[in-house]
């Protein structure tokens, strides 16, 4: 079922479930799987919803964590100098610093 998914809703899980505190392994295991399946397809404030949300629980899953990184620097270097502020407003902090960084 999970891997039904779209990246919005695997993103949005995770995110919830990070906001509650709620660290149930096998879920986050699925979310993980089915997120590296489906990473090319996350947009960036997926890629960051998920990062943060692994990260707020304190797993570690890296092959996820290596996935997002790839996808949203390659993401980052095709866009180059479009991806201004304004496309950037409605991303996290963190991955305002990522892009800012690059």
């Amino acid at each position: 079922m999970i891997t039904e998914f779209s990246p919005q809703a695997l993103a949005t899980t995770a995110w919830s479930f990070a906001g509650l505190a709620l660290n149930d392994l096998p879920l986050m295991a699925a979310i993980s799987a089915a997120s590296i399946m489906e990473i090319a397809s996350f947009e960036l404030l997926n890629l960051a919803n998920t990062a943060w949300a692994f990260s707020a629980l304190e797993s570690s899953h890296e092959p996820l964590l290596d996935a997002i990184a790839a996808a949203a620097l390659s993401r980052i270097s095709a866009e180059g100098d479009s991806l201004t502020m304004r496309s950037q407003e409605g991303l996290p902090l963190a991955a305002r610093q990522l892009v800012s960084s690059i």
